[in-house]
This record gives C-alpha cells, structure tokens and sequence, in this order.
C-alpha cells in the first residue's frame, strides 16, 4: 500500500494548491467556462503527474571495491512459528496496516453511498413518465419538487412548475444537457472515492456544481430571458427539496453571490491572466514528482575482465530482474563476479551489460539473496559472444547474525563523508569456500544498523540473556527471526527453533524490545531486511 500512499500524499498537495490558486484569484470572476476547464484540468494533472512523472538522468559510476554479505536461504518462508505462541506476540498490526484499513472503509463507505444515490434516481427515472420534446428527454415525477437534470435526463414535477415558467426551467436545464455537465459530476464522483479523506477535494465538488449554475444561468439570460423574471423564478423553487446526487439541481447554491454573478459585468480578457498563477504549482508539482533514471556511464576499467582489447567474445547481456511477485526491482547491482565492472537496474527490472561469458555475474540487493549466476548453460554450448536474455527472481533473504564475529568486535569507525551512494556496508565477514579460498559477496550501500553498531547490539543481547535466565532460570537456545522494515522498525518477529516455548517468549520479549534500527538502503532507499538471531540462556 505504500506506493498508494505515496501517490495519494502527491496527488492530495496538488489538488490542495490548485484549489487555493482557485478560490483566491478566479471564482469571483466571470469567465466560467475557463473556470471550468481550470478545475478539471487541475483535477486531471494533480492526478496524472504523479501517475506518470517527469524522469531525469543520473549518471551511474561503475561499483568499486564494494563488499556483499552473503544471504541465507529464506527461512521465513519453510519454518512456522510455535504453536504456543500467540499471533500478537510474534507481530503487531503496524501503522500501515491501520491505515490501510482506514483509507479501505473510507472508499467503501462513500462507493456505498454513491451507489445508493445512484439507486435512487434510477428507480425513480424508471418510475417517471418520459416524454421527449426538440430531443430533450423529460421525466415527469411528483417527487421532488424542484427541477435537476440527471445524465441527460431533466426531471420535473407537472403538479408544480407553471407554464409560464417552464421555457426558462428548460432553458436552463438544457445549458447543463448541451455542455455535457453531468461529465464533470460523474469524474468529480469518482474521483471523491479516491480522495475521500481530503477535504479540499468535496470543495471541488462545491465549485464545479456552483460553476454549472452560473453557466445556465448566464445562458438563459442571454437567451432573452428578464433577470428580475429569472430571479423570481429561482425564488420560487428555492422551497422545493433540494436533489442529492450526482445532478445539476437548478436551485444549487442558491445564495447572494449567484444572484450577483448574474449581474456582474463581464471580467475583462486581461484579467484571464491570471490563471497563469498556476503554473507555479503545475512546475512545483513536476518537479516534486520526478523520478532519476540511473544512466550507466560507459565502463574504462582495466582489471580481468577489461573489453578493451577484446573483440572475440564479447557478449551483450540484457535481463530483467524481479521479486517473488513478480515486481521489477530497481537499483539491482549487477556486477562481473571477481571486477569492479557493473550496473544496475531501471525502474523496470531491466540491465543491460557487455561482459566476456567466461566470467560469472553476481546480482545483489540489500535484504534479498544474492543470485550468482555462472552461465554454464551458454558457455557449454560455446556461445560467447553475441547477444543474451537473462531472467531473474530474487527472493528474500535473511541476514545471519554471527555472534562470534558481530557481537565481539569493536564498533566500527563511522562511514566517511560524501555522497549517499557511496557510503558503503562495511564488510562484516568474508566466507571461505570449501578450498579454504575467500568468496566475494556482493550487497549494495548499507544493511539495517542498530544504534551504536552490532557491537552495541551484542551487549543488549548478552544482558538480556543473562537477566533472563537469572530470573526465569532458563537454559537452552533459540533461534530467532525478525524484519527491520523501511521505517526501521522492528516487525515479523518469528521463533525459528526453540529448545521449548519459555525459551521462545523470552526471545521474543528481547527482540519486541530492541527499539528502533537505522534502515537498510539500496542506493539511497529505504528497503526491508530480514535477519535470524542465535540466543543462548
């Protein structure tokens, strides 16, 4: 839901600041059917700016001396928490869980009395006795008084409206039948589904309805119509029932300052510029919303696999690369295994990089397992050079927290200054194979960092084993799991083995009661981690 959120939060201060653009410099003037246009088209960029934002590109520098952790196979997935342990213990709800839930109810809420509205004027359009006349269709009804126009469709009660009144009532209505209003009412509608929660959005509603009366209004006037006749009418029906729903009523807000647009001397063309006002929030509202696209500088490395002076076999890989649910991952470090030659994903998954097939590649990101991908297949059928499509999944990993190796050591000096992309993870740990020889591993930018580094993490944990066991007189171990979220939250919290289930509680007593982390960050962004911690009483 958080791409939701974030699109809802952008679009939300564009259609604030449009609106305010609105109130204070154009409703008061009388060029309606600009005015129209403006709120629709500010409707139309607050939502499709962030929909589709402006990308601009950033160059990417190739990956240097960059050291990965290597990830476990995901345990999450193949281990069931104990049975004795309850829902609430092993995770809570999370604020975006109750959002969620919020903004889902909302919608539902306003979709069900849109329906109902809905309902309403269709079973009472089916019930009305419909007459056509200059191909406008009429739905005679005693049950509401006042006359509205409905997709197309005027509405009015024979036993009320007069004769004498009922070219003007027309008149009107057929300014709203002509202009395609009910359009704008229809997109405003939608558009409350979405919105529900801004406030600024029901004031749309308000505006686009209120400009739709100064139209008809000003239509029947210039049609000969007598303003003082045509007051009078409006007062008049001003005591019938006033229509809820997605229709142009002709006595909608009913009030001095239509009465005075009536009469208001027509705004002059200079005065239009001011709907350039505008422009500063349609640029603020690019400009916030635009997105880098990463742009892979051209490689002059020198190292093993430099294609400098290689012509033979050199082969152009082109993959894509995405998670479990099939999600294009972004930011995706493809490097050449045992080089410093690589590049990253797009915002759609996708790579492309000139490599010699006799080297492996290696794609990383932070919190998912890293894929090492040794293009056997190709090199076995002696294709080595030309052009190659590669797929990726790249499923969640677990992070194993090496007591031994993380939680004696001192903590280590902090990062050096400069750029985010290039304050890297410091190398925890280099595995050795099985030829005793050390394995590259490859993570991109930084792990989930607990306040005061895994050292500091060392000494909460081994007081609170301590503390527990005195006091509990437990004895045994645990393996625990847990996921530091975006926010650095602590979440997930799931006992993977257990000696028995007082060993399991208090393991997750230790872990709710960590506090917060520093986030993990894949170039610069934050990105979920799992991890599996060892406990021993």
């Amino acid at each position: 839901m958080e791409p939701l959120f974030a699109f809802l939060i952008r679009s939300s201060a564009g259609i604030i600041l449009f609106y305010i653009v609105y109130w204070v410099f154009l409703r008061n003037e009388t060029f309606h059917h600009a005015n129209r246009w403006y709120l629709l088209g500010a409707l139309g960029f607050s939502v499709l700016i962030p929909l589709f934002p402006l990308r601009y590109a950033v160059p990417v520098e190739p990956v240097e001396n960059i050291i990965f952790f290597q990830a476990l196979n995901d345990p999450f997935n193949s281990v069931q928490p104990a049975d004795s342990i309850s829902a609430a213990a092993t995770g809570g709800i999370d604020l975006m869980t109750i959002l969620s839930a919020i903004y889902i109810t909302g919608s539902f809420l306003v979709i069900l009395h849109l329906v109902i509205q809905m309902g309403i004027l269709t079973r009472l359009f089916s019930q009305s006795k419909i007459r056509k006349r200059d191909g406008i269709r009429f739905a005679e009804n005693t049950r509401y008084n006042t006359p509205f126009t409905f997709f197309g469709t005027i509405f009015i009660n024979p036993d009320v409206v007069s004769q004498n009144d009922l070219p003007n009532i027309i008149a009107h209505e057929k300014v709203h039948i002509n202009e395609y209003h009910w359009c704008d009412l229809l997109i405003i509608e939608l558009l409350t589904v979405i919105f529900w929660f801004n406030p600024f959005i029901w004031f749309y509603a308000h505006s686009m309805r209120q400009n739709h009366e100064y139209l008809a209004d000003r239509g029947v006037i210039t049609g000969g119509c007598s303003q003082d006749q045509y007051s009078a009418l409006l007062i008049n029906q001003s005591l019938g029932t006033q229509i809820i729903g997605p229709v142009n009523s002709l006595i909608f807000s009913l009030n001095k300052n239509r009465f005075k647009m009536m009469t208001k001397k027509k705004t002059s063309g200079l005065r239009s510029l001011k709907f350039l006002l505008a422009l500063p929030v349609l640029a603020a509202m690019l400009i916030a919303c635009a997105e880098p696209w990463h742009q892979n500088q051209e490689q002059n490395t020198t190292n093993s696999n430099d294609l400098s002076d290689v012509t033979s076999d050199i082969a152009e890989i082109t993959g894509e690369v995405v998670d479990e649910h099939g999600k294009p991952i972004h930011g995706v470090s493809v490097v050449i295994k045992g080089t410093t030659v690589g590049t990253i994903t797009d915002q759609e998954g996708v790579f492309i990089l000139k490599l010699r097939l006799l080297n492996d590649l290696v794609l990383s990101f932070v919190g998912k397992e890293t894929i090492i991908d040794d293009l056997a297949e190709l090199r076995s059928r002696g294709q080595v050079r030309g052009k190659f499509h590669r797929s990726y999944v790249m499923r969640e990993g677990v992070f194993n927290i090496d007591r031994e190796v993380h939680f004696s050591a001192p903590p280590p000096p902090p990062p050096p200054p400069g750029r985010s992309e290039d304050r890297l993870a410091t190398p925890v740990y280099a595995p050795q194979n099985s030829n005793g020889e050390v394995e590259i591993f490859f993570v991109v930018e930084e792990m989930p960092e607990y306040p005061g580094s895994f050292y500091a993490l060392g000494q909460y944990i081994k007081g609170m084993e301590d503390k527990l066991s005195r006091e509990k007189n437990l004895k045994g171990e645990v393996l625990v799991g847990f996921t530091i979220d975006e926010a650095g939250k602590v979440i997930n919290i799931t006992v993977l083995e257990a000696d028995n289930d007082a060993l399991a509680k208090s393991a997750i007593d230790i872990v709710s009661w960590m506090g917060d982390w520093s986030p993990g960050k894949q170039r610069g962004k934050p990105v979920p981690v799992n991890f599996a911690l060892p406990l021993e009483f």
